[in-house]
């Protein structure tokens, strides 16, 4: 508790590249603390960014080093939209699959199963994107 607790002091979480956090970054986020990372094309370089998406903070993840820089300052530069961003976070901690263990079991599941379809038809596709409804896109 006194760990999560220390970190509510914070006022944004400058993410690193090209390994982000992982279970650090999620005691950020349980702290109510803004992260802001750059994604990139490994697990490692990816992990903030699934974290971000599942709480739907994508505003947050960049894909390059000038849109994260950029992403900063603007946050930094203005404590309107960082109060913002903290609000946001705090509303969807529970509401969104990230903290939600029931829905995000099932968005795993469901996962598997585009996963193992994928495979068993050989069709190898991006990223897996399953809509709220829990219909394949």
């Amino acid at each position: 508790e006194e760990h999560i607790e220390r970190q509510t002091l914070a006022d944004l979480f400058i993410d690193t590249f090209n390994f982000n956090a992982h279970t650090t970054a999620t005691e950020a986020l349980w702290a109510g603390v803004p992260i802001v990372t750059k994604s990139g094309k490994s697990f490692g370089a990816r992990v903030s960014g699934s974290l971000l998406k599942a709480l739907e903070m994508d505003e947050l993840v960049t894909n390059s080093k000038s849109e994260y820089i950029e992403k900063i300052e603007e946050i930094i530069c203005n404590p309107n939209y960082l109060n913002q961003i903290k609000l946001k976070i705090k509303k969807n901690l529970t509401s969104k699959r990230l903290f939600n263990t029931e829905k995000y079991t099932e968005f795993f599941e469901n996962a598997m199963e585009v996963v193992f379809h994928n495979y068993t038809e050989n069709n190898f596709k991006g990223d897996i994107k399953i809509k709220d409804d829990h219909k394949n896109i």
